[in-house]
């Protein structure tokens, strides 16, 4: 089952009848629904589990994953140096991850590790899916004007200002934004 269908977006859009019928506007909210769901993760991480295949670079035992929040370790191996003779075994060196994604291996090892992380949320909070919905239904709302025409290239609205996420949904997304290095 999806995060969130377009069922959910039109209870929080308050649509009468539900789901529009017409095909275009089914399109126009899965797309802002979308939308919303890939910049929230951007910012925020994976919402559902999922796995993703990561190359860390480990400087004297520790190495940072790219993608947060990580669940598990699902497999890793050693990442071969061209200039090596001899492969370094992959269980003496790799120790696990934790769940600010930080990985730990044997003190002293500096290398690459192909990783293997089972990264996201399960379940999903339930203040980030209403953030989902909050942002689709800004952005839904946004592209339309009075008698329901479309906004920016079907209507007489302009766009001066660059995207902004609405402060109740920044609000909620708050404690889950993903940690930043640098």
């Amino acid at each position: 089952m999806a995060l969130l269908e377009l069922s959910d977006l039109a209870e929080h859009l308050n649509l009468r009848g539900g789901v529009p019928t017409e095909d275009a506007k089914k399109i126009e909210m899965q797309r802002m629904l979308d939308a919303a769901i890939e910049r929230i993760e951007a910012v925020c991480g994976p919402l559902e589990s999922r796995e993703v295949t990561e190359r860390i670079d480990v400087t004297r035992g520790t190495g940072l994953v790219d993608t947060w929040p990580v669940v598990r370790l699902v497999s890793a191996r050693v990442a071969p140096r061209v200039w090596a003779s001899v492969s370094t075994p992959t269980a003496a060196v790799v120790a696990g991850v934790d769940q600010d994604g930080i990985l730990h291996c044997q003190y002293g090892f500096t290398g690459t590790v192909l990783a293997v992380l089972e990264v996201g949320r399960s379940p999903v909070p339930r203040v980030l899916a209403e953030a989902c919905l909050i942002l689709a239904a800004h952005l839904y709302e946004t592209q339309r004007v009075a008698g329901g025409a479309s906004g920016p290239g079907g209507g007489e609205t302009v766009v001066l200002a660059g995207f902004a996420i609405p402060r109740r949904a920044a609000e909620l997304m708050k404690p889950f934004l993903a940690p930043k290095v640098g």
